[in-house]
């Protein structure tokens, strides 16, 4: 439970650091505390990967910031990794409300977990979808004519997914 909070206040100390050092340290403590907790690399690596398509739109327009929005996507997605391991959404709720964060906090918190294990489930059937077409036996896999329509696809099929999960919460009366 201790490193867990800690895990969370280095979680919103990193948000609001903006000195570059800072957050390398904030990083290495942040893989110190998934090495600890054992977590499996392949499942750290795929969360990561995750990043990187919303990486590449902003590096076009400055390098700097590209920069420092991958150190601190990989920073929280590292201590997410860290407190969400082996927790349900009921506790993420109650370590929330015991670090006395307000309601909407823990409830957009939830949503957004919620959130990324579809976008993952979304990324796997489009990468089996892939495979199946025969997508393993071409030379070069990240050539535009290849890559770009399943990534617009991934984009089209996310959108229409937000669409429908904002009308369930339209209806829910958030």
């Amino acid at each position: 439970m201790v490193v867990k909070t800690v895990s969370l206040l280095l979680l919103f100390v990193a948000l609001l650091v903006s000195n570059t050092f800072f957050l390398l340290v904030i990083l290495v403590v942040a893989l110190g505390l998934l090495i600890a907790r054992k977590f499996s690399v392949s499942m750290f690596l795929n969360r990561v990967l995750l990043l990187f398509p919303f990486l590449i739109a902003i590096s076009i327009f400055n390098v700097k910031m590209f920069l420092m929005i991958a150190l601190r996507g990989v920073i929280a997605i590292t201590l997410l990794a860290v407190i969400t391991d082996g927790l349900s959404i009921s506790s993420l709720k109650q370590i929330f409300r015991a670090l006395k964060f307000p309601d909407y906090f823990s409830e957009i918190f939830a949503l957004a977990f919620r959130y990324s294990f579809s976008l993952t489930e979304e990324i796997l059937l489009l990468k089996r979808c892939f495979y199946l077409r025969g997508g393993f036996h071409r030379k070069n896999l990240l050539h535009s004519s290849i890559l770009g329509p399943i990534v617009g696809h991934f984009f089209v099929r996310t959108y229409y997914k937000s669409k429908r999960i904002y009308f369930i919460m339209k209806l829910r009366g958030f």
